[in-house]
């Protein structure tokens, strides 16, 4: 039998510890971005996980920040991340070479985190945003990306 990949997973203790209850948040692609698909309320000392404690738990503001973490922690790696730079190839079937498939997955991996996906293609290149965008479209056209949404980043 094959292995399910494993979820991320958010662990935090609401309210703060060490009083509180340990939340577990299992985030999955739905979508094509991160969301919460499960919640896992642990009980502490001598406390029990009641109907009142579900209806003072502020979820939405627990998922902001924890995205806003994502955000950040994916910030900081790809500022550490080295950057692929280069001439661009003359490549007459494609305008951009081999770098489609990287385009592509930059693209993906800055949607699922919620990021903006343009500006993370033209930090991961070191190139402007207005080639970023044209990369992305030339990314769609090759078949490595699907097409968008009007109007919205991502894919269909």
């Amino acid at each position: 039998m094959a292995e399910q990949p494993t979820r991320p997973e958010s662990h935090l203790c609401w309210p703060k510890a060490p009083r509180g209850h340990w939340l577990t948040i299992i985030w999955d692609e739905v979508h094509g971005r991160f969301e919460p698909v499960e919640l896992r309320i642990a009980a502490t000392k001598d406390k029990t996980v009641t109907a009142q404690l579900l209806r003072e738990i502020p979820f939405g503001t627990i998922v902001e920040e924890e995205r806003k973490k994502q955000k950040e922690l994916t910030k900081r790696a790809l500022d550490r991340h080295p950057r692929i730079v280069g001439p661009i190839r003359d490549d007459a079937l494609r305008p951009f070479g081999n770098d489609l498939e990287v385009v592509a997955d930059v693209y993906r991996d800055a949607h699922l985190r919620g990021l903006s996906t343009t500006r993370a293609v033209a930090d991961a290149l070191n190139v402007s945003m207005s080639t970023a965008k044209k990369k992305v479209i030339a990314a769609r056209k090759a078949g490595h990306l699907a097409p968008a949404r009007p109007g919205k980043a991502g894919e269909r």
